[in-house]
């Protein structure tokens, strides 16, 4: 569902399977302080369009999730992002810098809400 795993503080992980279809919410993974790490399979890339590089989550030139448990203090977006989702950033308190490239032309709400840091 839409807040599937909203406020579990202690998951570190995700692993996307081949089977995952897409994001069916806007507050997946809100609240997962310890979040750092996830991967996702070729196949799945290839049939859904996500991706994950750095362990941020993207899919089709959306920038889906920031983990929240990421310590890196700066974080470029990259160039083919087009959109930021909602809650994206939300909490990511450790990020004091950050930039986003001239290709976004959305951002979602509350994409960067509690990140007292920027």
């Amino acid at each position: 569902g839409g807040s599937a795993f909203d406020g579990c503080t202690n998951l570190e992980k995700i692993v996307f399977p081949k089977s995952f279809t897409g994001f069916s919410g806007t507050n997946c993974f809100r609240g997962c302080t310890k979040f750092t790490t996830a991967e996702v399979s070729e196949s799945l890339s290839a049939e859904a369009g996500i991706t994950v590089t750095d362990n941020v989550i993207y899919r089709d030139g959306l920038l889906v999730l920031y983990p929240l448990g990421k310590a890196d203090a700066s974080f470029t977006i990259p160039a083919n992002v087009t959109a930021i989702g909602h809650s994206a950033f939300f909490g990511a308190i450790n990020l004091t810098s950050l930039t986003i490239p001239s290709a976004v032309e959305t951002i979602g709400d509350y994409a960067f809400a509690y990140c007292t840091g920027i």
